[in-house]
Parts: structure tokens; sequence; C-alpha cells
């Protein structure tokens, strides 16, 4: 089992791009200056934050482990300009996640540490 999740997780952030703790996203018009902190974190609570691009839009933040199992789910009604607000991963294991916001086909991932 922990080959497999070395695998995936090279290969995940291999074909990703991964450089300097974020996935470059494949398209990102829907926002920007996605921000994520304190990244890492030792209490598993992290702020989020972005400006949204569009006048209204239904938004899809998610957090997944390595292996894809979703740990975190909120869809939410964003109107243009600035969005914030927390996550809270105190309640699972200390690892590495990954922090997926869409809107249905753009998406932007960042990778959470959980210390």
């Amino acid at each position: 089992m922990k080959a497999i999740s070395t695998l995936l997780f090279t290969l995940i952030f291999t074909l990703s791009g991964f450089t300097n703790n974020e996935i470059r996203p494949i398209e990102a018009s829907f926002l920007q200056n996605l921000s994520v902190y304190p990244n890492p974190s030792s209490s598993g609570k992290y702020t989020i934050s972005f400006s949204a691009l569009a006048q209204q839009e239904t938004i899809t933040i998610k957090v997944v482990n390595l292996i894809g199992r979703e740990i975190y789910k909120k869809v939410i009604t964003i109107h243009q300009g600035l969005y914030e607000d927390s996550i809270h991963l105190n309640s699972v294991p200390k690892g590495i996640y990954l922090l997926i916001i869409s809107n249905g086909d753009q998406k932007q991932i960042k990778r959470l540490s959980f210390i």
C-alpha cells in the first residue's frame, strides 16, 4: 500500500507541474490570487483567500488525501471580488493533502501540509 501511495504521489506531482508547494492550474480564469495560510499548519486550520472574477458562480472547495479520498467539501455561490474562509482539518491524520477549488470546468489545486 505504501508503494502505491508513493507512486500515486509522484505521478500526481510530476504530471501536474508541481513546483514551490503549488500545482499549476490547467486553466484558472475563474479566480485569481489563490492563497492558503499558514501552510504548513500544525493546528490543521487554514485560511483560504482568492479573488473571484465572475459576477456570480458556484464554486466547490474540496480537500482530498493523496489516494483521492475526500475529507472536506463545501459548495458556495460567490460573487465577484474577494472571498475568504477557514478550513479545519484537525480531525484528520497529519500529512499531505490537496486543496481543490473548482467551478465545474476549471480548477486550481494547492498542496496542504498538516504537520
